[in-house]
């Protein structure tokens, strides 16, 4: 009995671990375009949730039920000021196998901290 149990082990450690099932690099860029200055950057892995996203869970679960489109997560809501500071944010990567590449300019920060539940918001 303990052979095979070391034997079950040992090829688990040998099996590549399941690639996650989203990746995303994530920017916030200051500006009217994905060319300005990046102000933050994170990356999000999804199933299982990780990277330095700082609420990967919760934006994982939030992109899993848009179907992995970033324009179908609703924002998360709240209130900014109405100053005007644009920000581009860009997401590229992965989402089950398919490229995913998003750009949207937002009228301040804070507006982009809340858009797409939370997803820019690090």
């Amino acid at each position: 009995m303990a052979s095979i149990v070391a034997t079950a082990a040992l090829i688990s450690a040998l099996l590549p671990a399941p690639a996650p099932s989203g990746r995303l690099d994530l920017a916030v860029h200051d500006g009217q375009s994905a060319g300005g200055r990046v102000l933050a950057a994170a990356t999000l892995t999804c199933e299982p949730s990780g990277g330095s996203h700082p609420d990967a869970a919760a934006v994982c679960e939030r992109l899993a039920a848009a179907g992995g489109d970033i324009s179908k997560i609703p924002n998360s809501g709240g209130f900014c000021p109405m100053i005007f500071m644009p920000v581009t944010v860009t997401a590229s990567g992965s989402w089950k196998g398919h490229p995913v590449s998003f750009t949207k300019t937002y009228g301040n920060r804070c507006m982009a901290d809340i858009a797409a539940g939370g997803l820019f918001h690090f």
